[in-house]
């Protein structure tokens, strides 16, 4: 596929181009300029006329704190206005990483989400998405 991608990160930087990898792929990479609520909106157009679109919520701020337990786990907190949140983990952070969902569900305790995670050696990393 030839073509051109936009990309709109609903901050007030306006609608720039990226490149869409092998394989069709995304990348983007953005520094917001506050903490906030964003709509992204992704729009490819390729070689024939076809164009799509898509949007995404960013939350910016959003801060996971991380606090050892013991050598096996850990907990995994965030504040309570961001409700609705599935944790997801996955062992390294290169673009396209193995995200898989933390089953436990968290609870609410002193005005934040938390929940206590199993780990095995070695590096885990930890985010929040909005299903």
């Amino acid at each position: 596929m030839n073509g051109i991608a936009t990309v709109n990160y609903g901050d007030g930087s306006g609608v720039q181009p990226f490149v869409v990898g092998a394989g069709k792929s995304l990348a983007l990479n953005h520094t917001f300029p506050a903490n906030g609520l964003y709509t992204v909106t992704v729009t490819v157009n390729d070689d024939d006329t076809g164009s799509g679109t898509t949007t995404l919520e960013v939350y910016v701020g959003l801060e996971l704190t991380i606090t050892k337990r013991s050598i096996t786990h850990s907990w995994v907190r965030w504040p309570a206005v961001f409700t609705g949140f599935a944790l997801e983990t996955a062992p390294a952070l290169p673009a396209g990483a193995n995200w898989t969902v933390v089953f436990d569900a968290p609870a609410l305790s002193n005005g934040q989400w938390e929940v206590l995670v199993t780990h095995t050696a070695g590096n885990a990393f930890f985010r929040l998405v909005k299903p």
